[in-house]
């Protein structure tokens, strides 16, 4: 039976994270590393946000609310002018896009559900930050104020990180902060409360007691670097796979033809696991419960993206599109990602007793350049 968060002495008290990070992760709040904060909820680690930074995220993702509904409504009239939806699925389908009210609500909605299920703590300014500390900062250049002429920009981290300083002191504690913003790192040097780390599953590593859990990483290493089968490498090389089947991708082209892409898919080709020095995988632990670890590993995926497009002219005559045939291509891609690993099991008696629960990958290619494109018959053999 592994040993629990709460069984642990802890270097720090509380873990903070500013709004870059969101954004890094693409205020996924439901899912990947910031869905793996609800750990903390009851457990002794407290999950601190600055009311700056929770304003920020709020615009962050209200903005991405309004885009993704943006993105819906042009799908839809374009459903409606192709593939001859009716107007009155068209309005029924608004109906449901928009239920959950404006841009704005729908993004208060799943931050404040985030933080009931984080246990988040939300930190005021108000009395907590000294106007004067702040005037001295931003005229004396003190961290996070820069000399430069944008520094006006660097408030709100000032605000936000005095007055997560100021928390600190009264509750004696320590936090650690997760920001890969300079100002945030150099504040941090001269704070005995606040230390500041740029990775947030490293930061999330600095709570996790890692006993059998480790054990179990090392048993994954040592298979990785003696090339010996391990069913939780095929799982994550399964999942790598069923992460590009059915991806939705735009495709970017040029054309003297007016196109419409039909087919788009990626298939996989391969993967490498990031690795140290020593040519052993780099994994994080993320979760330790009694029969629950969570693990992290970055891969380079390589796989292929084909697609095939329906070309046209318009015809000043007719007044419509004449169809020129079709045409097809492929591209080969490459890019990271971050997998998230959900074992199970009893891990105190080795790697033969743990089984994989989940694969999440986290990333994907979201669009690929396909350059020129023209008819295929004009390449066939006369």
């Amino acid at each position: 039976m592994g040993a629990k968060l709460s069984d642990i002495d802890l270097d720090y008290d509380a873990i903070t994270i500013d709004t870059c990070i969101f954004d890094n992760n693409g205020i996924a709040l439901e899912r990947g590393l910031l869905k793996q904060l609800d750990q903390f909820k009851e457990s002794p680690v407290q999950v601190l946000i600055s009311e700056v930074i929770d304003n920020e995220v709020l615009l962050h993702l209200t903005d991405k609310v309004k885009g993704s509904r943006a993105k819906i409504n042009q799908a839809l009239r374009s459903a409606e002018n192709q593939l001859r939806v009716t107007g009155k699925a068209i309005s029924e389908a608004k109906i449901l896009i928009y239920d959950e009210g404006e841009d704005v609500d729908v993004a208060r909605g799943r931050i404040n559900d985030f933080y009931d299920k984080t246990g988040v703590e939300i930190i005021t300014c108000e009395g907590a930050v000294e106007v004067s500390d702040l005037v001295d900062r931003y005229f004396n250049f003190k961290a996070p104020f820069e000399n430069k002429a944008d520094k006006k920009n660097e408030f709100p981290d000032a605000l936000a990180l005095l007055a997560l300083e100021s928390y600190a002191k009264s509750d004696n504690i320590k936090i650690l902060a997760v920001s890969t913003d300079k100002g945030w790192a150099k504040f941090s040097e001269n704070s005995d409360r606040i230390e500041v780390i740029d990775n947030l599953s490293d930061a999330i590593s600095h709570f996790q007691p890692h006993n059998y859990a480790q054990s179990t990483i090392e048993s994954i290493k040592s298979d990785y670097v003696a090339g010996r089968p391990n069913s939780i490498l095929n799982a994550i090389a399964q999942g790598i796979r069923d992460s590009l089947d059915g991806i939705d991708i735009y495709v970017e082209a040029n054309s003297s033809f007016a196109f419409e892409e039909d087919d788009v898919h990626a298939i996989y080709d391969s993967h490498d696991v990031h690795c140290d020095e020593k040519g052993k995988p780099e994994i994080n632990i993320i979760r330790v419960e009694s029969e629950l670890v969570v693990i992290q590993i970055t891969a380079y995926v390589k796989c292929e993206v084909h697609a095939s497009f329906g070309l046209s002219v318009w015809d000043s005559i007719d007044k419509e599109y004449v169809g020129m045939g079709s045409a097809s291509g492929s591209t080969e891609e490459e890019y990271d990602t971050k997998i998230l690993i959900s074992l199970t099991g009893d891990f105190s008696e080795g790697l033969d007793s743990v089984e994989v629960d989940e694969v999440e990958v986290i990333d994907a290619p979201s669009h690929v350049e396909f350059g020129e494109i023209e008819p295929d018959w004009w390449h066939e053999e006369p």
